[in-house]
């Protein structure tokens, strides 16, 4: 593989994280599906295993010019520290010029971890070190940037649906700011009154597949559907909450 080739990862928790990213990254970013040449370089994933089972996903590589964006998911958060690590300490499986050089790994927001000392203490056996709201790691005289990003950090201020730090209350939000929960108002006021409390954004979830006709069994089919039309539809919404819950900034250090 010839040397521009400029390789970043992109680490995310489950298959409705990449719903939501990917068709970003296409319509937003303008990146677009490799070819297989690029696939049989990723050494790591279901199909690169050599049939052990790991903590990686089939990968999806998306590439822009020279720039290669492989976008894993694990299979839910218990999995990202393990597939963190398993990135680094397999480091040496890639070719000598098709090796990652930004790492991005976005998890739900806690409210009780910090992000970047999360990853710090995941990967406190490669000796990180701090570099703003990213980190660097030394491997084979070469450096990696890892950029850590915690999603759902918008505020929403809706008296019947808690504040969960997840990829669903942007989802939320979003419905809100095309009218959805206004629309369906009296829906959420039962949802919450059978419930007995305040709904999750994942409870919004069932209502936002019922606004948009949504008859799909997988909730990665609804969301990759939202995000596709809000971005064709209603960009400038988009964009904005985008920007507020920092997943633009996340984007744009992970892709430029």
């Amino acid at each position: 593989m010839e040397e521009q080739w400029n390789i970043r990862l992109l680490l995310l928790e489950g298959p409705t994280d990449v719903n939501f990213f990917v068709p970003i990254l296409k319509s937003m970013y303008e990146f677009r599906e490799a070819s297989n040449e690029f696939y049989n370089k990723i050494p790591l994933g279901r199909e690169n295993s050599e049939g052990k089972p790991n903590s990686l996903s089939n990968p999806i590589c998306l590439i822009k010019n020279g720039r290669v964006l492989v976008v894993f998911h694990v299979g839910g958060r218990d999995n990202l520290a393990r597939a963190l690590k398993l990135v680094f300490y397999s480091f040496d499986r890639w070719e000598e010029q098709f090796r990652p050089k930004i790492v991005g790994v976005a998890r739900d927001m806690d409210t009780t971890h910090d992000v970047l000392e999360w990853t710090k203490s995941i990967l406190r056996d490669f000796s990180p070190v701090n570099e703003g709201d990213s980190l660097l790691v030394t491997l084979q005289e070469r450096r990696v940037k890892v950029i850590p990003f915690a999603i759902g950090n918008v505020m929403l201020g809706h008296p019947n649906i808690e504040e969960k730090r997840e990829l669903e209350l942007l989802l939320t939000k979003l419905a809100n700011g095309e009218g959805i929960l206004t629309k369906f108002s009296r829906s959420i006021e039962a949802l919450n009154s059978d419930k007995g409390s305040t709904l999750t954004p994942k409870d919004v979830m069932h209502v936002l597949a019922i606004a948009k006709n949504f008859d799909g069994d997988s909730l990665s089919g609804l969301y990759r559907k939202f995000v596709e039309g809000l971005i064709r539809n209603q960009y400038d919404i988009f964009v904005d909450v985008l920007r507020e819950s920092g997943v633009m900034d996340f984007l744009e250090q992970l892709t430029r």
